[in-house]
């Protein structure tokens, strides 16, 4: 039910779930949906700790990222 909400497939709600991949988005739902904080739900994962990026920070991001790739 958890992907059907999302638009993602189940596979990567188990493969966030079992640590075998990483998505913000789904370990936030997934801590929602059991009504913890996503700090105690994956306390292993720091990215998930603290605020996400804002818009403007993931595409300074994007930016630096492509300007390294193209050297």
């Amino acid at each position: 039910m958890l992907a059907q909400a999302l638009g993602k497939s189940p596979s990567l709600i188990s493969k966030v779930a079992a640590r075998k991949a990483r998505s913000r988005v789904v370990a936030e739902a997934l801590a929602k949906a059991l009504h913890k904080p996503i700090e105690q739900v994956f306390p292993d994962i720091a990215e998930y700790h603290g605020a996400p990026l804002t818009k403007a920070e993931k595409q300074k991001k994007q930016r630096e990222l492509a300007a390294l790739l193209s050297k």
